[in-house]
């Protein structure tokens, strides 16, 4: 694993890991097994769907929730639970050559990932709430139920060491040179 792209949902994390793939060729696994458009996200998710489900399993296991995330979880990486999750990515890893990985509920549980592979760079897209509020799709949500969640889920980012190494591309002010800062995570 080369690269892994987080951040909350309607963020660009998609689009940047479409970018990633097409100027790095880096292997997201096979076309079978990522996650394609549909209605609300015409040029696909990106998402590897074998290994997300795989990581939401676990993250429910240990009480790591995207919907309700709280700042001040942190996991114990020493237990068996951990030792079975990281040989089961590592498995789907391996097995389907998965270069660029991207899962935005990592996003409140990064260090899940670092563990496993300690060498990996991180893509952190982030996006205006209030401009992410309005793209978004699904069940409804009123305006500030939908603030506190995802301020909730940055904290957890945020919280993390391994944010500050991150590089963080900003939706809504993508530079002229986005292949320039794209091409710094193969360094």
């Amino acid at each position: 694993m080369k690269v892994i792209v987080t951040g909350n949902a309607r963020s660009g994390s998609s689009f940047i890991t479409n970018l990633i793939h097409i100027i790095t060729n880096y292997h997201c696994g096979p076309p079978k097994e990522i996650i394609g458009g549909d209605k609300n996200n015409k040029w696909g998710y990106w998402e590897h769907s074998n290994l997300n489900k795989h990581d939401r399993q676990y993250q429910r296991k240990i009480g790591a929730d995207f919907f309700n995330p709280d700042p001040t979880f942190s996991t114990n990486i020493d237990d068996n639970k951990f030792i079975d999750f990281a040989n089961g990515v590592k498995n789907i890893v391996n097995r389907d050559n998965i270069e660029l990985y991207k899962n935005n509920t990592l996003m409140i549980s990064p260090q899940l990932y670092q563990n496993i592979f300690p060498n990996v760079k991180w893509v952190y897209t982030e996006r205006p709430i209030e401009d992410a509020y309005r793209s978004r799709f699904g069940a409804p949500m009123d305006k500030s139920s939908y603030e506190s969640m995802v301020k909730n889920r940055i904290k957890c980012w945020k919280n993390s060491p391994i944010s500050k190494d991150a590089l963080t591309i900003n939706y809504t002010s993508f530079e002229k040179n986005i292949e320039k800062e794209i091409l710094k995570i193969q360094t």
